[in-house]
């Protein structure tokens, strides 16, 4: 489900929000409240209607935590009419062809601090080839595009659904987890997570 990939790529970028300002374009006010729990010092949320958001999740006050509804095609036309002057420390970005052109990805430079980081998100046009995913991205469109764009470094990273599990024998602190790939496409990643900057430890 959406959520969950959303999840485990905040879990994945955690150690780059702690004490960062974080600015998430398509997200949700469930995964807002996940980095503010990870140490962002504020989120603005900028959520995006079909994107999947978990609609029944609610912000408590005082978590750092402001959610904005906004139409893909505004977030088209002017970035920063939503974001105002701020600068960003971590951008999370849902990119799709409306949302990842020239002009776009320019204006959404503009936004990120100076040695900040980009976690963008695609679908993957190679896995989805065969059913022709209009919001879906080829691996070296989101590549280059970011390149040429001039973020960078750019990790690529695949994400893909398994099944994963523990057992626990009573007294082990530390039990060996089992993982189940075989709902994972055999046709590779199903979608595609490129990280600009330098890649997270820890």
């Amino acid at each position: 489900r959406p959520r969950h990939r959303r999840r485990a790529r905040y879990l994945y970028a955690a150690p780059l929000v702690r004490i960062r300002r974080v600015l998430d374009i398509g997200g949700d006010a469930e995964g807002g409240a996940l980095l503010s729990q990870h140490g962002a010092r504020s989120v603005l949320v900028l959520q995006t209607a079909g994107d999947g958001q978990d609609r029944g999740a609610t912000l408590k006050p005082g978590d750092g935590v402001t959610l904005r509804s906004v139409s893909r095609s505004d977030l088209a036309r002017g970035l920063r009419l939503q974001t105002g002057p701020a600068e960003f420390d971590v951008v999370f970005l849902r990119a799709t062809p409306d949302l990842f052109t020239a002009t776009f990805l320019a204006e959404l430079r503009s936004v990120v601090a100076k040695n900040g980081h980009v976690v963008v998100s695609a679908r993957s046009k190679e896995a989805t080839e065969k059913n022709a995913a209009p919001d879906a991205l080829g691996y070296f469109d989101l590549l280059d595009g970011l390149t040429q764009a001039g973020f960078g470094p750019v990790t690529m990273l695949g994400q893909s659904a398994f099944l994963g599990s523990a057992l626990m024998p009573y007294g082990a602190s530390e039990p060996p987890l089992v993982f189940d790939d075989t709902l994972a496409s055999p046709d590779g990643a199903e979608e595609y997570v490129a990280l600009c900057g330098a890649v997270p430890t820890g």
